[in-house]
C-alpha cells in the first residue's frame, strides 16, 4: 500500500487572518462547520472542522469550487503542502507518536487492527503492506 504513495497532500485553511470576514452570497465563498455541531462521535474524537464552498443562486444555496473564490486579503487562506511519498513512513511514525492513529480517530475494531498492523509490520519492521 505505501509503495504506491508517490505524493502526499495536506491542506491548511485559515478563515480569519486578523479582523472580520466579508463575503458576497452570490459569489463562491468558504464557510466552516464544527467541531461543535451535533454529529457522529468520531468527529468529536477527531476534533474535526470542515470547510465548504458555497454560493447563492436565487433562493438556493449551491456548492461551488474552492478555485472560484476571489482572494480577499486577511481571510480564507487555503494552503496546499505536497510531500514526497518517500516521507510517508516518517510522517506516519510521527503521527503515531502523537497518538493520531486510525484507532484514535475511528474507534472501531478494524481501525484497531489497522493501527496494530501499522505499528508492528510497517513502523517496527519497515515492511510495506501490499494490497
Amino acid at each position: 500500500m505505501l509503495e504506491m504513495v508517490r505524493l502526499m497532500y495536506q491542506f491548511s485553511f485559515r478563515e480569519y487572518c486578523g479582523g472580520g470576514k466579508t463575503a458576497c452570497a452570490q459569489k463562491p465563498h468558504i464557510c466552516t462547520l464544527g467541531p461543535t455541531i451535533a454529529t457522529d462521535p468520531k468527529h468529536y474524537l477527531q476534533q474535526s472542522e470542515y470547510s465548504v464552498c458555497v454560493r447563492r443562486e436565487g433562493e438556493e444555496t449551491c456548492f461551488a469550487s474552492y478555485e472560484d473564490v476571489e482572494e480577499e486579503e486577511g481571510q480564507d487562506e487555503l494552503l496546499e503542502y505536497n510531500f514526497p511519498g518517500s516521507e510517508a513512513l516518517k510522517v506516519l511514525g510521527k503521527l503515531d507518536l502523537m497518538n493520531i492513529t486510525a484507532y484514535s480517530l475511528f474507534n472501531s475494531e478494524s481501525s484497531l487492527m489497522e493501527t496494530l498492523a501499522l505499528r508492528e509490520m510497517v513502523l517496527k519492521w519497515g515492511q510495506v503492506i501490499s494490497p
